[in-house]
């Protein structure tokens, strides 16, 4: 249907009722699926058995002693139409739930979960130690129930990563060695598959975007086919990449034949100060990738060049109207937030930046076991995090629906006049950035693309006719959306309210809700000690948020690869 034909049909048809699904419907797949999810635990908790009671089954060959867990294997595999590997993986996730996760376990056995989710468990808490997988598994465990197994598998690699620092850099150390390079056939096309550090994925993944945007816009090509060409033009060690466009008198190419002077940096990480200086393991933030442990950020920031961000440190629990002993249960004495007071999860908006300075080399390190990282969770405990928080919120809305109402409900930011930009649809380039470095991921429930792949949302509608009486474009009325999500938002069939500290909640046509947190949340974090403000001039500042300031931290970005001018912004 062509977009002209489209307007029309929609004028002629009128405005159209929301789409709604039959809430029956949806509460009858939720128990048709809480019912397979009871079955497929028993049958996990049976395979863990099958293997148990044959590992203690000992054979001699010869002069070797063998157990019977193979066997073990082949018969499950057989009963159940699978390939041994995955009988195999069905007795180590039974035996892990069995000794090590007995929370996860019980909520498998209760149908709240899926396999998927419990592998995604399995997978990523398998490598570290008793102690720290039972200090996070309550955080885990509310992850897990409003999280798919991707997004679910990054958060808890996160939550992992600031847990046990120690442990997930020796982890990283370890899957370092796995890098490798593999070439598979198929017919006409074949892959090549790279296995790579993530700071180095990150620098030939935007080396090749780059190569790509040589060509001009009249390109036949699709994107993914102008990628697959720049690979092969990258390894040929071509410089730039031939456009396929139609050069005539009128059109001619505008292609571009060298890479722009002011290039953005190869990777961005994101880390704050404190952990730079090895005074705390903060996990930092590799744009395009996620969180990384704090031993790497440091290595990457001592050879790059890095750039000062103040940021805003506030107590989301206290902003949300959350009180601290509401998030976890009492008793447990977790690390501090960001006003000192126990386990609180705090949050990190941008505020300004400096010029970009060239990389230098920082503090070691702090011995192991010397760091002081605030109070330990005891076994058992419940770790903080912002899974935790949100499921204190749930809580707290469910019984004072009043706290899940916008705070600024006009979308006009708490101002009285429109500031600069505010009556802009789109955004500026610093403000942009300041959202994007605040959400780090698309806000919808459960999704994962990266901002910078996403679009920046006027979560009150911006008025295009009378931009005065809509959503003003100002931080706490921006967030980022990926098109998909996008487009349902537009639609109407999802829709956000902005709460205070920039958490969403968000509500659709046929009544379910969810609560998103912005990405620069972490859940643990000492920052009562810390002066860490740098000087940034004001004619450089960004000011991205009308709340008064609290507890300031600063973050440095630090930039690996080619460097930029010294008065070009960091992105983001």
């Amino acid at each position: 249907m062509s977009v002209g034909y489209g307007r029309a049909f929609a004028s002629y048809a009128g405005p159209q009722k929301k789409p709604v699904i039959d809430g029956s419907l949806l509460r009858e797949i939720s128990e048709v699926a809480c019912l397979e999810n009871q079955a497929c635990a028993r049958k996990v908790a049976l395979a863990a058995a099958i293997w148990d009671s044959c590992v203690h089954q000992t054979v001699q060959i010869g002069e070797h002693i063998m157990d019977a867990g193979n066997y073990a294997a082949s018969e499950t595999a057989k009963a159940l139409g699978c390939s041994k590997a995955v009988a195999d993986t069905l007795a180590d996730v039974g035996m892990d739930l069995r000794l090590r996760l007995p929370a996860v376990k019980a909520a498998f056995e209760a149908g709240e979960l899926d396999l998927a989710r419990v592998r995604a468990i399995y997978r990523t808490t398998n490598c570290y130690s008793l102690e720290a997988t039972q200090r996070a598994e309550s955080e885990i465990l509310h992850a897990a129930r409003r999280m798919s197994s991707g997004p679910l598998s990054t958060e808890i690699a996160a939550t992992m990563q600031r847990i046990a620092p120690d442990e997930a850099a020796e982890l990283r150390k370890k899957l370092a060695s796995l890098t490798r390079v593999r070439y598979r056939h198929k017919d006409v096309l074949a892959t090549i598959e790279a296995d790579l550090e993530a700071a180095d994925a990150a620098a030939c993944w935007q080396l090749i975007n780059e190569m790509a945007a040589t060509v001009c816009n009249r390109d036949s090509r699709t994107r993914n086919q102008r990628l697959a060409a720049a690979y092969s033009a990258l390894l040929r060690r071509e410089e730039y990449l031939p456009c396929s466009c139609t050069e005539d008198e009128d059109h001619p190419c505008s292609a571009k034949r060298d890479v722009p002077d002011r290039r953005a940096p190869l990777t961005t990480v994101t880390v704050d100060l404190a952990t730079l200086a090895g005074l705390s393991d903060l996990p930092g933030y590799l744009a395009g990738h996620g969180l990384i442990d704090a031993e790497y950020a440091r290595e990457l920031a001592a050879n790059g060049d890095w750039q000062l961000i103040l940021t805003e440190a506030s107590n989301l629990a206290a902003k949300l109207g959350v009180g601290g002993e509401k998030v976890a249960s009492p008793g447990s004495d977790v690390g501090l937030g960001g006003d000192g007071s126990a386990g609180t999860p705090v949050t990190f908006h941008p505020l300004g930046r400096g010029r970009r300075r060239r990389g230098s080399s920082f503090p070691e390190r702090a011995a192991s076991g010397s760091l002081d990282r605030g109070p330990k969770v005891p076994v058992g405990g419940c770790y903080r995090g912002s899974y935790t928080l949100i499921a204190a919120m749930e809580a707290a809305i469910a019984s004072n629906p009043a706290l899940a109402e916008a705070v600024h409900p006009d979308g006009h930011g708490g101002f009285t006049e429109p500031p600069a930009g505010a009556l802009s649809y789109r955004p500026s380039a610093a403000l942009a950035d300041c959202v994007r470095h605040r959400d780090r991921t698309c806000r919808h429930p459960g999704c994962d693309v990266p901002a910078a792949s996403c679009e920046i949302d006027h979560v009150v509608p911006y008025r295009h006719r009378d931009p005065a009486r809509g959503g003003w474009t100002v931080s706490t009325n921006l967030h980022c959306l990926c098109r998909y999500h996008h487009m349902l938002k537009t639609m109407g069939v999802w829709i956000p309210r902005m709460l205070a500290g920039g958490a969403d909640y968000w509500v659709s046509s046929s009544g379910t809700t969810a609560i998103t947190l912005p990405g620069s949340v972490v859940g643990t974090a000492d920052l009562s000690g810390e002066s860490l403000i740098p000087h940034i001039p004001r004619k450089r500042r960004t000011k991205c948020s009308t709340d008064p300031a609290e507890p300031a931290v600063a973050s440095a970005a630090a930039a690996a690869g080619s460097a930029a001018d010294a008065d070009d912004p960091a992105p983001f």
